[in-house]
C-alpha cells in the first residue's frame, strides 16, 4: 500500500455506499488498497467509501525535456460508474449514500446515539509522493524505481505536512430519500484521522499521535470541546496509524495499533503505559489504556457481536488474554493472530495502466 510509482498522479472520485445484509457481515471494517494498481477501493465499516484512479504517464518521452501528463491515462469514473465496476457476493447490494463533494478522502464512518452519520477524513495521503513526482518529471528522466512514499524528497515531505490533517463531517439526509444532501465540518484540522467512535454524547477520534474526545455542547453543529485523552502514539508512515476504534461487549473501546504504539500518557492516567506492537483498549473517559492480544500492522479492525476481533489483513485474533501471554518474559509466546485465508497469489481484474507498461 505504501509503494507508488514516480510517474503517477492521483485522480479521485469518492463515494459512500450503503451495503445491505449487514447482519451477515457484522461490523467488519475492510480496507483493500493497492497503490500499485490503477484502481483501489477503500471500505470502512461495512461501507465501501472510495474509488481512486491513479494515472499519469508520459505518452512519449524525450530525455532532457520535462515529462508531460499522458493523454492515454484512464479517466475518473462517476460514483455510479464506480459502483457498477465492483463485484459483490450473491445476496448483497449497495446504494449510493454520499459522494464528492460532500465527502473527500474518507477513512471511516459511524453513527451516534441519535442515528446521525459521521465521516472522518484524512487529507494529504500521497501528497508528498505527488510533489516529489512533479519535481522528478521536470528532469525529463523516466524513473523506473518503485519507492515507498516515506522516501520522498525532504522538501516534498515538508510541503505535504502543511496540508496533512484530519476532518470529521456530519452528514444529513434532508429530504429523507436515503441519500445525504448536506455535509458540515464538525471538527477540522485534527491530526490525520483514522477512525471515530461515539462516546459520552460526542465522538472519540483516533488520530495519531493522539486520541481526542470531541463534543458539540451548544448545538451549533461544531465540536467546540476538544480534549486529548491519550498521546504518544507513534506513526511510522501516514497509512499506518492507530485505527478503527470499536466498542466491545466489555464496555472497553478496542483500537488497531497500525504496527507501532509508543509510550502513552494522558491527563487522567496515573502513570505512562508502554505499548508494543499490539492492539489495545481504552476507557472512554481516558482513565485507562492497556494492551490486548493481536497485531494489525496496517489499517483496520472489525468486531463481532460477541467480541471476536478480525483484522483487515484477514486474520482472526486468538481469544488468549494478553497478560497470560506476557507473564513470563523469558519465554516467547505464541502468535496471537490466526490467518483466515489460505495462502496464494492475488490477481487484479483490471488491465495494467499505460504508465505501468511505459515504466516496465
Amino acid at each position: 500500500m505504501s509503494e507508488m510509482s514516480h510517474q503517477c498522479v492521483p485522480i479521485r472520485t469518492t463515494a459512500v455506499m450503503r451495503l445491505d445484509s449487514m447482519r451477515q457481515i457484522g461490523r467488519r471494517g475492510i480496507e483493500f488498497i493497492r497503490a500499485r494498481a490503477c484502481v483501489f477501493m477503500v471500505c470502512v465499516g461495512v461501507v465501501p467509501i472510495s474509488v481512486v484512479l491513479i494515472s499519469m504517464v508520459p505518452g512519449s518521452i524525450v530525455r532532457g525535456e520535462e515529462i508531460q501528463p499522458a493523454t492515454d491515462r484512464p479517466q475518473p469514473k462517476s460514483p455510479e460508474e464506480s459502483a457498477r465496476c465492483v463485484q459483490l457476493m450473491p445476496g448483497f447490494r449497495w446504494d449510493l449514500v454520499a459522494s464528492e463533494p460532500l465527502v473527500r478522502d474518507p477513512t471511516a464512518i459511524t453513527f451516534d446515539e441519535r442515528g446521525r452519520l459521521f465521516v472522518c477524513e484524512l487529507h494529504g495521503y500521497n501528497l508528498d509522493g505527488y510533489l516529489d513526482i512533479v519535481e522528478l518529471n521536470k528532469t525529463g528522466k523516466l524513473d523506473r524505481e518503485v519507492r515507498r512514499i516515506r522516501f520522498a524528497a525532504p522538501a516534498a515531505q515538508a510541503e505535504a505536512d502543511k496540508e496533512t490533517f484530519g476532518t470529521v463531517r456530519l452528514l444529513q439526509d434532508i429530504d429523507g430519500d436515503g441519500r445525504m444532501d448536506r455535509a458540515d465540518v464538525w471538527a477540522d484540522r485534527l491530526p490525520p484521522c483514522y477512525g471515530i467512535v461515539p462516546a459520552r454524547g460526542g465522538m472519540i477520534a483516533v488520530c495519531a499521535p493522539d486520541i481526542i474526545y470531541l463534543a458539540d455542547r451548544d448545538g451549533d453543529g461544531i465540536a467546540e470541546i476538544r480534549q486529548t485523552l491519550f498521546t504518544g502514539f507513534v506513526r511510522e508512515v501516514l497509512e499506518r496509524g492507530i485505527s478503527n476504534p470499536r466498542w466491545g461487549p466489555d464496555n472497553w473501546i478496542y483500537v488497531a495499533s497500525g504496527g507501532l504504539s509508543g509510550n502513552i500518557t494522558g491527563p487522567r492516567l496515573k502513570q505512562p503505559v508502554k505499548l508494543g506492537r499490539v492492539n489495545f483498549r481504552i476507557r472512554s473517559d481516558g482513565t485507562a489504556i492497556e494492551p490486548v492480544t493481536g497485531t494489525e500492522s496496517m489499517f483496520g479492525l472489525a468486531m463481532t457481536d460477541i467480541g471476536d476481533r478480525i483484522h483487515t489483513i484477514c486474520s482472526f485474533v486468538a481469544p488468549l488474554p494478553h497478560h497470560y501471554l506476557t507473564r513470563n518474559p523469558h519465554i516467547e509466546s505464541p502468535r496471537g493472530d490466526v490467518d483466515i485465508l489460505p495462502p496464494g497469489p492475488l490477481f487484479p481484474i483490471s488491465q495494467p495502466d499505460p504508465w505501468r507498461k511505459a515504466r516496465g
